[in-house]
C-alpha cells in the first residue's frame, strides 16, 4: 500500500509527499533526513494522510495536490471535500457563481453624461453644444434612444 501525506512546517507552509512506509518517511522528515524543503523548516507535523491501492495512484494524487493553493489544501486537511470544486483556481464559474447568488445581481454603473438622451445642437460659439442634454420630456412619450457622442472640435470645424 502507498500513502500521500501533507506535513505542516514550522513556518505554516505545507509539504506534500508520497511513500510506501508512512511512519518511516515522517520520521525521516522529523529527523531532518527528508526533503530539503522540510529540512529547513523543522519541526514538521503530519496533518493529513490517505492510503492508496498503488504507488502510481498515490504519486498521481501527490502531484495533483502539489498544484493546489493553500485554501484548497486546508479544505482537504479539514475534511471539507465539498469545498474542493469551488476552490479550484481554474474554475472561475464555480468560485463566482455562489458569490453572485449570495449577493444578487451586480450593481449597474451610473450613466455617463454622454449616455443621456440628447439632441444635436450645433452652435458655432459653443464647442460643447453637441453634448447638451435634452430637457426632461413627457413621460407618456417614447424616450429617445441612448447614443454615445464623441465630440471632437477640430474634426467638426474641418467639415
Amino acid at each position: 500500500m502507498a500513502w500521500t501525506y501533507i506535513l505542516e512546517c514550522r513556518d505554516g507552509s505545507y509539504y506534500v509527499g508520497s511513500t510506501i512506509d508512512l511512519e518511516r518517511r515522517v520520521g525521516q522528515h522529523r529527523a531532518g533526513e527528508g526533503a530539503a524543503y522540510t529540512r529547513h523548516r523543522l519541526p514538521v507535523e503530519l496533518v493529513w494522510a490517505a492510503q492508496f491501492s498503488s504507488v502510481r495512484a498515490a504519486y498521481d494524487f501527490e502531484k495533483r495536490v502539489q498544484g493546489w493553493g493553500r485554501a484548497k489544501r486546508q479544505a482537504l486537511i479539514n475534511g471539507r471535500e465539498d469545498l474542493l470544486p469551488r476552490l479550484a483556481s481554474r474554475c472561475w464559474a464555480a468560485t463566482h457563481t455562489e458569490a453572485a447568488e449570495a449577493t444578487g445581481p451586480p450593481p449597474q454603473p451610473e450613466p455617463m453624461p454622454w449616455d443621456v438622451p440628447h439632441e444635436r445642437v450645433d452652435d458655432p460659439h459653443d464647442p460643447w453644444s453637441p453634448l447638451r442634454p435634452l430637457e426632461p420630456h413627457d413621460t407618456d412619450a417614447t424616450p429617445p434612444p441612448y447614443t454615445r457622442i464623441v465630440a471632437d472640435r477640430w474634426s467638426r470645424d474641418r467639415r
